[in-house]
This record gives C-alpha cells, sequence and structure tokens, in this order.
C-alpha cells in the first residue's frame, strides 16, 4: 500500500485500491507510475506499450524499459506505417543487445530479451569498449592521414557507435539490477553501491567518447574538408595524442595506481590542451574544422571525467578501509 498526494490522485483520475507501478531508480529513489492507455504492466519482466510515431521517443520508452529490467514487449502498432515500424525495429535491434521482434499478432508487435544478464562482465564490456575507442580513432587516423574519404569506409566507421551502445546498455541494465536490490554488489566483485555507480558514470564516458569519434566520421561524410597539409599534421598529432590519453586512462581504470600514473595522465591532458590552442589561427580560414575540434576536446573531457572518477572511488576505497578497521 502506498499513500499519494490527493490532487496527484484526482489528476490522474485514481481511487482507493487502484494499482500502481512504483520503479526503483539509479539513485534508489522511488518512481511512481500511473496506469494510462500508453503504459501498462501486464506480469512481472512484461509491458504494453504503445508507438506513437516519433521514432526517438518510441525508441526511449523501450529502452528505457528494458534497462530497468523489462523481458518481454507487447507493443501496439496503430500507425498503419509498414515504413516506419520497419525503420523502429531496425534502429532498436541495432542499439540494444538482445533485443529481436519474434512475432506480429494484428497491430500488436512482441518484443523479447534474448540475451541472458550476466553472461558478460561489467568489467569485460568496459575493457572491451576501451579497446573500441582505440581502434576507432586509430581508423579515423588512417582515414585522415591517407586521404581515405571513402563513403564506404566513412559510413563503417560511423556506425561503430551502434556496438558502443548495445555493450554500455547491456551493462547499465545489470547495474541497474543490482541498484534496484535485485542482487547484491559483492555478488559480481563490486565493494559498494556507491562502486556500481561510479562504474555506472564510467560506462557512460566511454559510450560518449566514442560516439563523438564516429561524429567526425559522420561530418567527414556530409562535407569533404579539404584539409591543408598544415591542418592535416595538427589533427594527426590531435588524434594521436588522444589515442595515448586514452591508454593512460585505460591502465588507471584496470591497474589502479593512482599516485603513479596521475602526474602521467596530467601531463598528456595539458599536451592536448596546447594542441587545442594551435587551432585557434586555423578556424579563421577553415571554421569547418570546429568540427573536429570540438569532437576530440570532447573525447579528451570524457576520458578526463573517468579519471575523476577513478579519484572518486579511490576515496571510497580508503574510506571503507578505514571503516573496517
Amino acid at each position: 500500500m502506498i499513500s499519494i498526494p490527493k490532487e496527484w490522485a484526482k489528476l490522474h483520475g485514481l481511487k482507493r485500491q487502484d494499482e500502481v507501478l512504483l520503479e526503483i531508480s539509479p539513485d534508489l529513489s522511488l518512481m511512481i507510475i500511473p496506469p494510462s492507455k500508453s503504459v501498462k504492466q501486464r506480469r512481472t519482466g512484461s509491458i504494453e506499450l504503445e508507438l506513437v510515431g516519433n521514432l526517438r521517443y518510441d525508441l526511449m520508452n523501450i529502452i528505457s524499459r528494458y534497462l530497468v529490467g523489462y523481458d518481454e514487449f507487447y507493443v501496439r502498432v496503430n500507425l498503419n506505417n509498414p515504413s516506419y515500424l520497419k525503420l523502429f525495429q531496425e534502429e532498436l535491434t541495432s542499439k540494444v543487445l538482445g533485443l529481436e521482434v519474434v512475432s506480429f499478432e494484428g497491430n500488436s508487435v512482441i518484443i523479447k530479451n534474448v540475451a541472458g544478464d550476466f553472461s558478460i562482465s561489467v568489467r569485460e564490456i568496459i575493457e572491451r569498449l576501451f579497446k573500441l575507442l582505440d581502434s576507432t580513432l586509430k581508423d579515423l587516423l588512417l582515414v585522415i592521414k591517407n586521404n581515405d574519404f571513402n563513403e564506404n569506409r566513412l559510413q563503417e566507421l560511423a556506425d561503430k557507435d551502434s556496438l558502443a551502445d548495445k555493450l554500455t546498455l547491456y551493462s547499465l541494465r545489470i547495474l541497474n539490477k543490482i541498484l534496484m536490490g535485485e542482487h547484491l554488489p559483492r555478488e559480481h566483485g563490486f565493494s559498494s553501491f556507491l562502486e556500481v555507480n561510479i562504474v555506472y558514470n564510467i560506462l557512460r564516458n566511454l559510450e560518449r567518447s566514442i560516439d563523438h569519434v564516429t561524429y567526425i566520421a559522420r561530418d567527414l561524410l556530409r562535407s569533404q574538408f579539404n584539409f591543408s597539409d598544415d591542418d592535416k599534421m595538427l589533427v594527426v598529432k590531435h588524434i594521436e595524442t588522444i589515442v595515448e590519453f586514452s591508454m593512460l586512462v585505460k591502465k588507471l581504470v584496470e591497474d589502479f595506481q593512482y599516485e603513479a600514473v596521475y602526474s602521467t595522465i596530467s601531463s598528456k591532458y595539458n599536451e592536448l590542451i596546447q594542441i587545442e590552442d594551435k587551432y585557434v589561427s586555423i578556424l579563421k580560414k577553415d571554421p569547418q574544422m570546429f568540427l573536429v575540434l570540438d569532437n576530440l576536446r570532447r573525447v579528451k573531457a570524457y576520458l578526463y571525467d573517468i579519471v575523476e572518477l577513478m579519484m572518486d572511488k579511490n576515496a571510497m576505497l580508503t574510506k571503507i578501509q578505514e571503516t573496517l578497521k
């Protein structure tokens, strides 16, 4: 049983003994969801939804439910638009590991999660994401070095964000199961809920780093940049330095020796800032270069956020050790 504000109950037409859906958010607060035509719990692990025809919203609606543990989606389709349904299906399966359309029943689609949770550890996924970031940066480097602006090659590079999405969402679903109390942190190698939250944010930052590398490939697809020799040398140096910076951050995450690694990371971070400063004169004559600079600068920023998260983790572990003494 739960007591809710009278005005809120009136707003949603709720009366005594009506059912509402309770969900635990990642910060462990409770969300109360009133029953509606568009969202209705059918049974544990299953939910009924309706496509509204807005691709971004419809995808977010399914993915948000997947992230909190739903495995079956009964999706009503009243759009009479087969092309939209096909696009929705393609986008969903490209972004989410394990979600598949298993049947069509009249104006309904049944989507099920066919991948088992915890079959890949979160730490393994973090390692894969770092490797994906490294390979994406190096592929972009070769494209620019060799003036290889082949459309298929650039599209292949741009599409790498789909794999990053799949790995990240799969991990976040696992972490949500821990944050919602379905599993204890220590069952999966975490010392506390706080560490789970730190890892959650590391994953998000890695995914965003990869996104911004692929955005450069998309920008190159839309408009062929005419890199001068000086421009090319600067961009190549910029990407090479980010690759080195990323490897240092990866080392920090995998084998935490904060005092030993931080000075090297700080030095490489400052080197990146100095490289960014050199774009000022270039941007005056070629504003398009801002697209390269901005995305690479964001990759650096997200990677440095991971360094700060590892500092938080170190402080947390120190605090836990002191508490146990």
